[in-house]
């Protein structure tokens, strides 16, 4: 149980639960995930049967220009050699679980562990899996080479610690996805993910400026902080973060 460890960040994991549904829980967790778990890359995925998988969040604290083109592999098709894809499917609705690399790694294929392990100097990983109604949540907290393996007395090796924070990052994907058409730009302001919403639509500058009330040039600002944020650099990464 999460009483029994020593050195919980409450008063970080407080600040998390107060934001809630805005922008700030994602400076909130992003500091939790970093200066507390030292988690060195994060990534959301979910699926459901008869539907493509879809990435929610994918960040490579470490490099930040990873993350997106990993994820964007993962859910076109290296998804398909998870070892934990057998565990995702027969998920039943409200059961959750979580799992550590340790437990699957004779059964990760030697392409699958350079693409998705070596190449990012990825050392380790805990996932959990959750079943909310019939779509399943794949958090992912990975440990970089340098820090090295996630051990026991790791808060982020804690199943129960574990569980507890990939509820909170549900209920923030949850309360945001109620009103958000694309849930990957849910940590970005309400400005930046209006600029890369009218993008998605396929409007040019000068009319989401318009939409907006604000000048070509802020619109481009906003543009620029929110691709920065989501770890891309281009409006094709952008489309293939939200599709």
């Amino acid at each position: 149980m999460t009483d029994d460890l020593p050195g919980v960040p409450w008063l970080q994991i407080s600040r998390c639960v107060q934001h809630i549904g805005t922008v700030q829980f994602n400076t909130d967790l992003i500091q939790l995930l970093t200066d507390f778990l030292f988690v060195d890359q994060c990534m959301v995925f979910t699926y459901a049967e008869a539907q493509q998988m879809k990435c929610l969040m994918s960040i490579n604290f470490q490099n930040e220009k990873l993350a997106v083109p990993l994820a964007g592999d993962y859910i076109n098709e290296g998804y398909q050699k998870d070892p934990n894809l057998e565990d995702i499917k027969k998920l039943t609705v409200e059961e959750s679980l979580t799992i550590r690399l340790s437990s699957v790694i004779d059964l990760i294929s030697k392409t699958y562990k350079t693409k998705y392990y070596s190449q990012p100097s990825i050392a380790d990983k805990v996932s959990h899996i959750q079943n909310v109604g019939g779509l399943v949540y794949y958090f992912n907290f990975y440990r970089g080479q340098e820090k090295g393996p996630i051990i026991q007395t790791d808060l982020i090796g804690d199943d129960s610690f574990v569980s507890l924070l990939s509820n909170i990052m549900l209920l923030h994907f949850e309360k945001r996805g109620s009103s958000d058409s694309y849930m990957p730009l849910s940590f970005l302001s309400d400005r930046e993910r209006q600029v890369c919403e009218g993008i998605l639509k396929g409007q040019k500058t000068d009319f989401v400026a318009h939409v907006m009330g604000i000048s070509p040039h802020t619109v481009t600002t906003y543009r620029k902080r929110a691709y920065r944020k989501l770890g891309i650099s281009s409006r094709g990464e952008l489309f293939l973060l939200c599709t």
